[in-house]
């Protein structure tokens, strides 16, 4: 199951030092991205206990 239903595991992965997106790494778990827009990616984790289970992840761009 993915991490978003762990609360121990998401505070892990939402600092910024841990984010796999703001480090460039893998996504944890074998999620995997759907689709990728402008600020955000659409994914999902093949194990879902409902399936069409997906999020929306956002992302700034600094400039």
């Amino acid at each position: 199951m993915s991490f978003h239903t762990n609360y121990e595991k998401w505070l892990h992965y939402s600092k910024e030092e841990n984010c796999p997106v703001c480090r460039k790494l893998p996504a944890p778990e074998d999620d995997v991205d759907i689709m990728e827009f402008p600020t955000s990616w659409l994914c999902a984790h093949p194990r879902v206990c409902l399936k069409g289970t997906c999020y929306l992840l956002f992302f700034f761009i600094y400039t």
